[in-house]
């Protein structure tokens, strides 16, 4: 299991480290970056969130959302709230191409690909931008893929890529395969 009052620490330092002197390297003023702690309410959502793969839950018990639009094209985790509403929303329920199961979308990146997880609570992949039709994700150009085998290996390397961008190492910007 992730400590993630470690990993929030270790990404508020990485952010640090990306943010400094970030207008004199890039010529333009970074917009706001957080990795914040959750409300008491989106604690006890996230315990009774019916549905919600337990690695989820357990990430939404100690980190309400994460935002990083600097971070090469940018990463976000959206909140609690955000993801319980996905459904309703637009946004896939089901991955036939990749599983059997359900998925839940629980964030994306500045280019419009979108991070779920299975159902069951792993692995988690990546949906590039593609055809949604009746929360089905059908797909596009690239196909959807595993990106992490758990969510704590997908929360692993969201560190190692925001850590990358702040030294500038371009193949942080890489997807593990």
């Amino acid at each position: 299991m992730t400590d993630y009052g470690v990993w929030r620490a270790a990404m508020r330092d990485a952010c640090d480290d990306l943010l400094r002197d970030f207008g004199a390297r890039f010529g333009y003023e970074p917009d706001e970056h957080t990795v914040a702690g959750p409300t008491a309410a989106e604690v006890v959502a996230a315990a009774e969130a019916a549905g919600l793969p337990e690695p989820l839950a357990e990430f939404y018990r100690h980190i309400g959302q994460v935002s990083l639009p600097d971070a090469f094209n940018g990463f976000f985790i959206h909140s609690l709230r955000g993801v319980l509403a996905n459904s309703t929303a637009g946004m896939p329920v089901r991955a036939p191409g990749l599983t059997d199961a359900n998925i839940v979308v629980f964030g994306s990146d500045g280019g419009g690909q979108l991070f779920a997880v299975d159902g069951a609570g792993a692995p988690v992949y990546l949906l590039p931008t593609g055809e949604i039709r009746d929360g089905a994700y059908l797909g596009g150009g690239l196909p959807g893929r595993v990106l992490a085998p758990t969510f704590p290996d997908f929360v692993d390397w969201l560190l190692y890529a925001l850590r990358a961008a702040a030294t500038g190492d371009a193949d942080g910007a890489c997807y593990p395969v």
